[in-house]
């Protein structure tokens, strides 16, 4: 069965390239990550475990994803970008007061690290620490203001690369200074979904060869793969490990593989159904703020075991969907999920990146669609995606990004050869 599941995978990954004629296309990622994690759980669990049926659920909802991207995606939109503005675009009076009010959030949370001295040793581990522990508490305002700073940081980012010009690759690089504050304060999945943001927006706008974006893609991937290490040992280092071999072998199948028997195991408990607690979680809470009695069941699972000295609470994206109301409803969600890719996807291409909101929604998105392989952060975090979406379209505008004849025109991705 597992050689039928990794024939699924690969197929809907094959077709995927074929069909779009890019190597970043959302349905060809979907279907490496369902691959990558097959294999770890095959390393992991061994071959008999990794052919229950259950496993099959993963190879179907790469279908699902598929099937609902190429629903929105045209014959036009393959390989290149249809030719579009070139005009020169740099910040505005609004962008530099928005650096400002940043620079004042991130002053905000420093102040707050000094005061209850966390900036000593692992600065990032003590101020988590302090912030678990109280010490270091943050307004709403300022937890707010993690949003405004990283959309800020990926709209300047993407004046830098459309245009190479010194002056907004240097308003990038002020950007990038409250932004490096932020993350002292932020868990690991930000970090991730910002440098997996400005990895798809050099690759949307500077359109390189499939190869280029091959070597590009893997030195993320190499970024990612050392913070996630080094944070790693920051975080669990007092575990006891004789040898230190053990201690990455536990901790990589913990991270890469026990999500997926997890939920096998899971699903052979034959779980009641929420009926709909799980994706109908932020009216909820709404609706309890505005004085009614919903019960919000939290977002942290129960912890599993699932064998050679593994427990986790991790049980990859499917549970949450499945959890609602079964298996048929999980997989129309990542057909619904795969719709909405193509259709960002699909305006992205057409407008040669001229529409940088849609451009830093979509890249924003690959965070999600990757973390797939632990747990949902689509309906689970919808109030950050709310206020993404909000920062994304208002620092976009007029006044925010204005013209700039002075800075040479930019190569429009229409310009660019096929990548097939």
């Amino acid at each position: 069965m597992l050689v039928l599941y990794l024939a699924i995978c690969g197929l809907v990954g094959v077709c995927s390239f074929r069909l779009s004629g890019r190597v970043l296309c959302p349905p060809v990622v979907y279907s490496l990550l369902w691959l990558f994690g097959y294999v770890a759980a095959l390393m992991a669990f061994g071959w008999p475990t990794v052919s229950n049926v259950n496993y099959s659920l993963f190879a179907l909802s790469a279908v699902a994803f598929a099937l609902g991207y190429f629903a929105c995606f045209r014959d036009q939109d393959k390989g290149t970008m249809a030719s579009g503005n070139n005009d020169r675009k740099t910040f505005g009076p609004l962008l530099i007061a928005a650096l400002v009010v940043s620079l004042l959030i991130a002053a905000s949370f420093l102040s707050k690290a000094v005061a209850a001295n966390a900036l000593s040793g692992s600065v990032w581990t003590t101020i988590r620490h302090a912030l678990a522990a109280g010490d270091i508490s943050l307004s709403s305002m300022e937890e707010y203001g993690v949003q405004f700073i990283c959309v800020l940081f990926l709209v300047s980012f993407y004046l830098a690369v459309r245009s190479n010009d010194l002056k907004n690759i240097c308003f990038a690089i002020l950007c990038s200074i409250p932004l490096a504050i932020v993350f002292l304060f932020s868990h690991r999945g930000l970090w991730f979904m910002e440098l997996i943001a400005i990895t798809a927006i050099w690759i949307y706008v500077k359109r390189p060869w499939n190869g280029t974006i091959v070597r590009v893609a893997a030195l993320c991937v190499l970024v990612i793969g050392t913070i996630f290490v080094v944070s790693t040992f920051s975080k669990f280092g007092e575990v006891a490990f004789e040898d230190p071999v053990d201690f990455v072998v536990h901790y990589a199948k913990l991270y890469f593989a026990a999500s997926f028997e997890a939920f096998s195991r899971w699903l052979d408990t034959e779980p009641a159904l929420l009926m709909g607690d799980n994706i109908l979680r932020f009216p909820m809470v709404v609706l309890n703020a505005l004085g009614f009695d919903f019960m919000d069941r939290g977002l942290i699972q129960d912890y599993i075991d699932i064998g050679d000295g593994l427990q986790t609470n991790v049980y990859t994206v499917l549970r949450f969907y499945v959890e609602d109301f079964g298996i048929l409803y999980g997989l129309l969600i990542q057909g619904a999920l795969g719709f909405v890719y193509g259709a960002l996807d699909s305006s992205v291409l057409r407008s040669n990146c001229s529409a940088p909101a849609t451009l830093i929604i979509l890249c924003l998105m690959y965070y999600p669609l990757i973390n797939s392989f632990f747990d949902d952060k689509f309906f689970s975090i919808t109030s950050s995606w709310i206020q993404m979406l909000f920062w994304s379209f208002v620092l976009t505008r007029n006044l925010f990004i204005v013209s700039d004849p002075g800075i040479p025109a930019a190569r429009g991705c229409g310009e660019e050869e096929a990548l097939s």
